[in-house]
């Protein structure tokens, strides 16, 4: 089996013509395959420099292909393995059979000449794994479920090479360690985070302090395993037959162990909406989830799984004040602004109540 690169986005180094030529390239892809687009359903971008507007990377359309729902991905910035590569790699070594990354029909790899690739895929009917922002019990056991056939049938061997300490994004600790990984990239957040001018100092210092000796007593500890980056609700989907589909397939890299299940929570926490929910009921909703978890047969294996999501829930906590809150689009909306201080309140208890499961 190939192994492939790390999936970084070569950004200035080649032709992206999607971003100046977007509706030409269209209709000349159309034209050429025969599919017909019904409507868009996702838009990647990117922005080159600071200050600059974003330009599109990529674009997804729903339409039909010789008769059949499906999905044109057109790739215009180049990634150094194609979503192409790294679908055909991770099924060549998938030993599940209910598991699976979405069938492509027609690819064409990225092209120096044209400035992009694409490819058709079908198009998934169907819901996510669970509802959110509170997935109900039955459909958080179905999720530790899915896991377990994820872990031990689905990923049965790294595809992609690891590079360095590259756990957060395209960039990589040069000469470095797990811990100034996991440092670097909270100090990136706070950078950002201090450029909005959202937060007041007193809003983040203190949870930065208490973050920074628990990551220092943890991380050096932890393993770093292959995993899918962001195994998330959102990139879940579970069709009629009782199979999976699982999305975002350029995701797939390594991370601390467990992260995985802190992603998913993580992603819960960031979906709430309103005024009405206390830290004890998020709190509450989090041990929900912590419980199931370690009644997984692979959790079970694990003497030290309790700290180990305790640090990781920490360190997703920290993200949420300094970088969803602080930084990210989420709460950016004139309905988002109702309740920013709420939440900000809320996940600031939320954090001191696992880091102290941590000191």
């Amino acid at each position: 089996m190939k192994v492939l690169n790390s999936i970084k986005i070569e950004e200035k180094k080649y032709p992206n013509s999607l971003a100046n030529n977007e509706n030409a390239i269209s209709k000349e892809v159309q034209r050429k395959t025969g599919f017909k687009v019904e409507k868009e359903i996702f838009r990647g971008q990117i922005i080159y420099t600071k200050g600059t507007k974003p330009v599109t990377g990529s674009i997804l359309l729903k339409g039909t292909y010789k008769g059949k729902s499906a999905v044109l991905k057109i790739q215009g910035l180049k990634l150094e393995s194609s979503e192409i590569e790294i679908i055909k790699t991770f099924e060549q070594q998938n030993k599940s059979k209910i598991i699976h990354a979405p069938t492509i029909y027609l690819s064409e790899e990225w092209n120096p000449k044209r400035g992009y690739g694409f490819f058709i895929m079908e198009y998934v009917n169907a819901t996510h794994i669970y509802d959110l922002p509170f997935a109900t019990t039955q459909q958080m056991k179905e999720f530790s479920r899915f896991y377990q056939e994820y872990k031990t049938k689905a990923v049965t061997k790294p595809w992609i090479k690891f590079e360095g300490y590259n756990l957060y994004s395209n960039t990589t600790v040069n000469n470095g360690s797990a811990l100034s990984a996991v440092i670097s990239a909270v100090e990136k957040w706070r950078k950002n985070m201090e450029t909005k001018g959202r937060l007041k100092l007193e809003d983040y210092a203190p949870y930065l302090i208490g973050f920074y000796p628990i990551a220092v007593k943890y991380v050096p500890k932890m393993k770093i395993e292959f995993m899918h980056r962001e195994l998330v609700q959102q990139h879940i989907f579970k069709l009629d037959d009782g199979t999976y589909r699982l999305f975002s397939n350029i995701l797939w890299g390594y991370r601390l162990q467990w992260s995985d299940l802190a992603y998913n929570i993580w992603y819960n926490l960031i979906n709430i909406r309103g005024n009405n929910y206390t830290a004890e009921e998020v709190i509450k909703y989090i041990e929900k989830w912590i419980g199931i978890y370690k009644k997984m047969p692979i959790v079970k294996k694990d003497d030290a799984f309790d700290w180990k999501i305790n640090f990781l829930l920490t360190e997703r906590l920290i993200g949420i004040i300094v970088g969803d809150l602080g930084n990210g689009q989420y709460w950016g909306s004139s309905e988002g602004k109702k309740y920013f201080k709420h939440m900000l309140h809320v996940y600031q208890q939320v954090f001191n109540h696992f880091a102290k499961k941590c000191r």
